[in-house]
C-alpha cells in the first residue's frame, strides 16, 4: 500500500514541461524598435555551436555572431553578440521566452542593463520583438 502512495504522489512523467528549443529559424512577426521598416521578411536563426545569424528572405545579412542563454532560468536571459564577435556587433542583453510557436525577445540598447519583463516603458531603452518558428521539411 505504502509504494502505491509513493507512486501515485509522485509527479508523473507526463507531467514535466517539455524542453522547447530555440535553436532553429525564426521568423519576424513584430518589432518595437524599428517602427519605420518592415521587418516581416527578416529572420533570426539559433545555431548549437552557439551562434546566430540575421537574413532577409534567404540572404544572410549579418555576419554570424555568437550568442548565449539559459533556458532553465525562471526568466531566460539571452545574450547577443558574445565572441565570436566583430567590434562592430555591441554586446546586447535580453530575456526571451517560448510560447509555443512564438518566440518573444525583450532586449536593451547596446551597454544597457538587461531588461526584466516583457514590458516595454515609455523613454526606455529596450525593445520587444516576436518571432515564430519556421517549419522546415525534412
Amino acid at each position: 500500500m505504502l509504494g502505491l502512495v509513493l507512486v501515485l504522489g509522485a509527479p508523473a512523467l507526463k507531467d514535466k514541461q517539455p524542453v522547447v528549443e530555440l535553436y532553429g529559424l525564426w521568423e519576424f512577426e513584430l518589432s518595437e524598435d524599428a517602427k519605420d521598416k518592415d521587418l516581416r521578411n527578416y529572420r533570426y536563426r539559433f545555431n548549437k555551436e552557439g551562434t546566430w545569424q540575421v537574413f532577409e528572405g534567404e540572404l544572410e545579412v549579418a555576419a554570424a555572431r555568437g550568442f548565449q542563454f539559459d533556458a532553465k532560468a525562471k526568466i531566460p536571459p539571452i545574450d547577443f553578440n558574445t565572441p565570436p564577435t566583430d567590434s562592430a556587433s555591441p554586446l546586447v542583453f535580453g530575456i526571451y521566452k517560448i510560447e509555443g510557436d512564438q518566440l518573444t525577445i525583450c532586449s536593451g540598447g547596446p551597454g544597457q542593463p538587461r531588461p526584466t519583463s516583457f514590458e516595454v516603458l515609455a523613454g526606455s531603452s529596450s525593445y520587444l520583438q516576436r518571432l515564430h518558428r519556421v517549419k522546415t521539411t525534412n
